[in-house]
């Protein structure tokens, strides 16, 4: 499976270096951008224009700030949408890193449960509450919610009970998101910063 990583930048077109990732950058000015994925801000003039930059990877690959800010957090919000129009609901949630999917716990006969059995396609954010500008990262996503059984299910427990232990004394319906797109926004790199994650 191959999985692609868009930057979005302002300026030159040239391909961004991928070198952390075993790619190598191409173009007449090699060097001059290889700390836009290492962390250092992203400067845009009124004058330049905005491209998205492609980089493909060989493995569905996640930039290390998508997996901290998944790491960090515990709530998210989840969008359905159905004949009765859009809805959304918060969740807590845990990550199963190793197969990048979101477990969230909720009851079948909510309204966001029903609908994702009519509909499997879902959306959803993942945020940092800041008043500082400055501060601001979060990250939007979208991929396909399924109730896992067998083997599965007791992977799901496991890594949910393990972030949420008190969760053992409640009866629990779980549900496991698989994640297919993920844009994050982090302004820390410069504002309006954009890393964005497709799983294929």
């Amino acid at each position: 499976m191959q999985a692609s990583i868009l930057i979005l930048t302002g300026g030159t077109r040239n391909i961004i270096p991928t070198h952390k990732y075993g790619n190598q950058q191409t173009g007449p000015n090699r060097g001059q951008n290889r700390n836009r994925l290492s962390g250092s801000r992203i400067r845009q003039s009124s004058r330049e224009k905005t491209y998205y930059k492609h980089i493909q990877l060989e493995q569905p690959a996640l930039h290390k700030r998508i997996k901290s800010l998944f790491r960090r957090h515990h709530l998210l919000s989840i969008a359905t949408v159905s004949d009765r129009g859009p809805w959304c609901a918060s969740c807590f949630y845990a990550w199963d890193e190793e197969n990048n999917t979101l477990v969230i716990t909720t009851d079948p006969v909510t309204r966001h449960g029903t609908e994702f059995r009519s509909n499997q396609h879902v959306a959803g954010t993942i945020a940092l509450e800041t008043k500082r500008i400055g501060r601001i990262r979060g990250a939007q996503f979208t991929g396909t919610v399924s109730e896992p059984s067998g083997e599965d299910l007791r992977r799901a427990k496991y890594i949910y009970l393990k972030r949420f232990p008190y969760a053992a004394l409640a009866e629990i319906h779980l549900w496991v998101i698989s994640l297919d797109h993920i844009k994050l926004t982090d302004n820390r790199l410069g504002f309006g910063h954009k890393e964005i994650w497709n799983s294929k």
